[in-house]
């Protein structure tokens, strides 16, 4: 029992060490996200990405501070886009955030991470104007224990056509030189009747196979446009509010105490506006990853995993699977090996190379404990 719990402190350690060399070789600085520039992290921007202007919204909740800046960094390492402004929107239910949340959020934006930090506005003008324009019954800042305003307040607050949304649960990956971004812009202007564009899931369907695209999601389900991430056109975004507005019998149709994708969706459908799924997932996926872990071993994983393309699906396409699943993956060797220069460069990343039965065996303990 001693010998094995030596090995694990050691084995933590040697985790530990690897994540912050990882950090130290593949850290994405600040004017990297901020130009247009040609860097050795491969953070580029190519043709007209910089010519658009883009918004990058973010939702974090008092339940997310602890994890916050690992997850926001690994989001943005990826995104491959020269934004106009990245705001990181709090959800505080209307009261004031915690004195640890708010020092999170200094620390994010101070970090030059994101440009500014906002709250979710609940004040009774602005509830009464969303309960007006989404034909809400009651008050329904809240769907059960879920956020709703802060849905509606994320693209009232996006002053540029474009917006991009991740909620924070989110974990994202692409190829180098690739902005998913510039593509989903290229699609909403080519689609008049389409309203957001949605990045791939991994490795479904196969890469190369089919076009780049498609509307086949439209529809099929309630909550067709999803809230947790999407690129959208926020006028037709608005238009299509403004619609509701105007045609009585479509509100009382789709309003009501609805989560905002229940709403959106409703109106979309019978309004015409499509959702765009790109289907390359050898350039670029995404999960949703809800996950409560210690922030290093979290960043171990998205460093040595997510960061180089290597995604643990659950039996839901658009779910990872459970972080022990994570832990035994082959993926996870790496977190007791010296960094590799250019590791998310599309590879796939399923390393072949072994580390040795000991170091696998104390990860199945460790997965195992969690």
């Amino acid at each position: 029992m001693c010998r094995f719990a030596c090995a694990l402190r050691c084995t933590l350690g040697l985790v530990v060490i690897s994540t912050l060399l990882l950090r130290v070789f593949t850290a994405v600085p600040d004017t990297c996200a901020r130009s247009a520039t040609v860097s050795s992290h491969g953070c580029e921007l190519t043709g007209s990405a910089a010519n658009d202007d883009v918004t990058l919204l973010l939702t974090v909740t008092e339940d997310d501070m602890r994890l916050a800046r690992v997850r926001l960094e690994a989001l943005l390492r990826f995104q491959r886009y020269d934004f106009k402004e990245r705001v990181l929107v709090a959800d505080t239910h209307g009261g004031a955030p915690s004195r640890d949340l708010h020092q999170v959020l200094e620390e994010i934006r101070l970090a030059g991470l994101v440009d500014s930090w906002t709250l979710v506005n609940y004040s009774k003008d602005y509830v009464a104007r969303v309960h007006a324009s989404a034909g809400w019954w009651s008050e329904h800042v809240l769907n059960g224990t879920a956020g709703n305003l802060v849905y509606f307040y994320i693209l009232d607050s996006c002053r540029t056509r474009f917006c991009v949304h991740f909620d924070l649960d989110i974990v994202f990956w692409s190829r180098l030189s690739y902005s998913w971004i510039q593509v989903g812009i290229g699609l909403l202007r080519e689609n008049a009747q389409a309203l957001e564009v949605q990045p791939p899931l991994p490795g479904w369907p196969p890469t190369g196979v089919g076009d780049t695209s498609t509307d086949r999601h439209t529809c099929l389900s309630p909550t067709f446009m999803t809230a947790r991430y999407y690129l959208v056109d926020a006028d037709r975004y608005r238009s299509l509010l403004q619609h509701a507005q105007d045609d009585g019998a479509l509100l009382r149709a789709c309003g009501g105490d609805r989560h905002w994708e229940e709403f959106v969706s409703c109106l979309a459908c019978r309004v015409g506006f499509s959702r765009l799924d790109l289907l390359d997932s050898g350039s670029s996926w995404v999960l949703h990853f809800p996950v409560d872990a210690p922030p290093w071993l979290l960043e171990s994983v998205l460093a040595n995993c997510v960061g180089r393309g290597t995604a643990v699906v659950s039996s839901t396409p658009y779910d990872a699977a459970p972080l022990a699943a994570w832990l035994r993956h082959p993926c996870m060797r790496d977190a007791f090996r010296p960094p590799v220069l250019g590791g998310d460069s599309g590879s796939g990343g399923r390393s072949q190379r072994r580390s040795g039965a000991s170091t696998s065996g104390v990860l199945r303990s460790m997965s195992e404990l969690l």
